[in-house]
C-alpha cells in the first residue's frame, strides 16, 4: 500500500521539486482553504504534507484568486496568472459528482485549453478535511502527479515494453478514439495519449486508422528515446475485438519493420480487457461468502483467464459497497507463445499503477483506465491543448 510506503520514509519515484499553485476559492472560504493548504504542505498526524513525503522545496505560498458569484470562468479569464503548474478550484459540493456529469466542465475546459491541469476541491472537504490524513494524502497524489510527478512505479521488470490502451466513446453520430501509451516503466515512466475523431459512429476502428496511429506510436517513442529497446509491445483494448482492428496492428508492426524502426523478432500481442458483465468471485469465510483476496486469477484456457485487480484487503469480506468483480482478459492475437498467467500480471501490475490513491488500487489497467477518462471528458468537448499530452490532467 503506497501509504504505508510514505509512512516508513519512501520518497516519490520522480517528480519536481517546486511546484506552482494558483486557487480559485469562493468568497466566504479564504481563512479554511488556507487553513486546509496548510495541512495539505506541513501535513498532520498520519500525513506527513507536501513538503516531507513528496520531497517539495521552495515556496508554500498559493496564489488565491477571490472568486465572487461563483462566477469561476471571468476569475479565470481576467485574472488567472500564465506562470502556474496547476489550478485549485474549491466548488460547492453539488458540483462533486461523478466526473463524467460535472458542471464545473466549464472550468476545466477553459484551463486545459490554456494547458492548465486542475484540481476541484469541494466546499466541505476545505471546511472539515484538514485532519483527515488519508483524504489530504490521495489529494497530495493528484496534486503531485498532475503537476508531472511519478509518486511510484514497478520494481519488477515486465516483459512488455510498450502498452498500449485502446478506449472509445460516441458522440452523436460520430466516435472518439483514445490511444493511451505508456513504456519505460522502471526508468522514466513515459506517458502520452492521442485523441483520434472518426465521422462513423461504430466502436470498430477502421484498419488503416489503427495502424496509422500504432506506426506514429512507435515513432514517436523511437525519435525521443533513440536507444530504448523495444522487444514487445502489448495492445489493450476495452471490449471486444475487431479482425480490422487487428490486421491493423499487423500491417504497423510490417510497416515499423520493413522500417528498421523495431526488430524483425520484436513480439507484439491484442489483449482484450472486459470488464463489464463478468461473473463475480466469492471466497468462504466459515458459513459465509465475502470478496476474495486481490491477485486471485483462474485460467480458462489458453488464450482467456479471469484477474482480480482489486479485493481483500483494500475491500474488507464484507463491504458494504458490495462484491468485487474480476476483470476477463483475452488475448485476441500474438505472434509470440504467451502465458495467459503473465498477460494477467501485467494487467494486474498496470492497476497497481494509479497514481490518484495511496489506499486502493483501480479496478483497470490504467492503459485503458486513463484513455476512459479521456475519452468521457472529451465527450464533454474538454479537449486540453497540446501542452497537456504528457500530463496526467485527467486523474
Amino acid at each position: 500500500m503506497p501509504y504505508q510506503g510514505f509512512k516508513n520514509d519512501f520518497k516519490p519515484f520522480k517528480g519536481p521539486k517546486n511546484i506552482d499553485i494558483a486557487a480559485l476559492v469562493p468568497e466566504g472560504f479564504i481563512d479554511d482553504f488556507k487553513k486546509l493548504w496548510d495541512a495539505l504542505w506541513n501535513g498532520i498526524r498520519g500525513y506527513g504534507g507536501l513538503q516531507k513525503w513528496f520531497s517539495l522545496e521552495g515556496n508554500s505560498e498559493v496564489e488565491i484568486l477571490r472568486v465572487q458569484n461563483y462566477d469561476y470562468v471571468e476569475t479565470i479569464q481576467t485574472s488567472a496568472p500564465e506562470d502556474i503548474d496547476l489550478f485549485i478550484i474549491v466548488v460547492p459540493d453539488k458540483m462533486m459528482v461523478p466526473y463524467d456529469k460535472d458542471p464545473y466542465i466549464p472550468y476545466k475546459q477553459e484551463l486545459s485549453k490554456r494547458g492548465f491541469p486542475s484540481q476541484m476541491i469541494a466546499e466541505s472537504t476545505v471546511k472539515f478535511g484538514f485532519s483527515n490524513p488519508y483524504l489530504l494524502l490521495n489529494l497530495a497524489l493528484s496534486i503531485f502527479a498532475k503537476a508531472g510527478g511519478i509518486p511510484w512505479t514497478l520494481k519488477n521488470k515486465l516483459e512488455t515494453d510498450i502498452f498500449i490502451g485502446i478506449d472509445s466513446i460516441q458522440i452523436n453520430n460520430s466516435r472518439i478514439f483514445v490511444f493511451n501509451t505508456i513504456y519505460d516503466i522502471n526508468k522514466s515512466v513515459g506517458i502520452f495519449w492521442e485523441l483520434i475523431k472518426s465521422e462513423s459512429p461504430s466502436e470498430k476502428m477502421q484498419e488503416e486508422m489503427l495502424k496509422a496511429n500504432v506506426v506514429s506510436i512507435i515513432e514517436t517513442i523511437r525519435k525521443s528515446n533513440p536507444d530504448y529497446k523495444i522487444d514487445r509491445i502489448t495492445i489493450h483494448r476495452d471490449g471486444l475485438p475487431f479482425l480490422e482492428e487487428i490486421n491493423g496492428v499487423r500491417s504497423a508492426i510490417e510497416h515499423l519493420k520493413s522500417s528498421e524502426i523495431l526488430p524483425e523478432n520484436v513480439e507484439y500481442s491484442f489483449v482484450c480487457v472486459k470488464k463489464h458483465r463478468t461473473p463475480k468471485i466469492f471466497r468462504a469465510y466459515s458459513n459465509k461468502y465475502g470478496n476474495p483476496e486481490k491477485g486471485l486469477y483462474f485460467i480458462l484456457g489458453y488464450e482467456m483467464g479471469m484477474v482480480l485487480t482489486t479485493g481483500f484487503p483494500e475491500f474488507s469480506p464484507f463491504a458494504p459497497t458490495g462484491r468485487v468483480n474480476p476483470l476477463e482478459v483475452e488475448v485476441a492475437y500474438a505472434n509470440f507463445e504467451f502465458d495467459i498467467r503473465e498477460i494477467m500480471k501485467e494487467i494486474y501490475y498496470l492497476s497497481e499503477l494509479h497514481w490518484a490513491s495511496g489506499l486502493r488500487s483501480a479496478k483497470l489497467p490504467i492503459s485503458i483506465l486513463y484513455a476512459d477518462r479521456i475519452a468521457r471528458f472529451a465527450y464533454l468537448n474538454v479537449i486540453p491543448s497540446e501542452r497537456l499530452k504528457t500530463s496526467l490532467w485527467f486523474l
